[in-house]
């Protein structure tokens, strides 16, 4: 029977190359910095919906970091106009925080949140 050369082949390791990916986004901002505070008593649920969400009402929650009553949220959002409402324990209210408002399709009113462009 005819044996089988093995060939002495030496494997050299692999380098991963460290080029980045070109990203078609690097480089323009993600968004503007957005903060939401609502002022209440401790243990509430607060949630914020809005154009900007599509009106889900459980996507963002406002949390009470200290258990003092100051829910707070930050998000990022693009330059625009956007309308929003609270829901605080399940009840969709305006935010008091908030005088800009705009009526709405149901009847009743939506806050106004502008995000503008960063000043140079």
């Amino acid at each position: 029977m005819p044996s089988a050369k093995k060939e002495n082949v030496e494997k050299k390791p692999v380098k991963k190359s460290t080029a980045k990916k070109s990203n078609p986004r690097a480089g323009q901002p993600r968004g503007h910095r957005v903060s939401l505070t609502y002022l209440n008593e401790p243990g509430k649920q607060v949630f914020v919906a809005g154009s900007f969400n599509d009106w889900d009402p459980t996507a963002r929650q406002l949390v009470d970091a200290k258990g003092n009553g100051e829910y707070f949220v930050r998000f990022l959002l693009k330059k625009g106009v956007y309308q929003y409402k609270l829901i605080v324990d399940g009840q969709w209210i305006l935010d008091p925080e908030n005088p800009r408002t705009v009526a709405n399709d149901l009847g009743g009113f939506n806050n106004v949140l502008e995000v503008a462009p960063d000043e140079d």
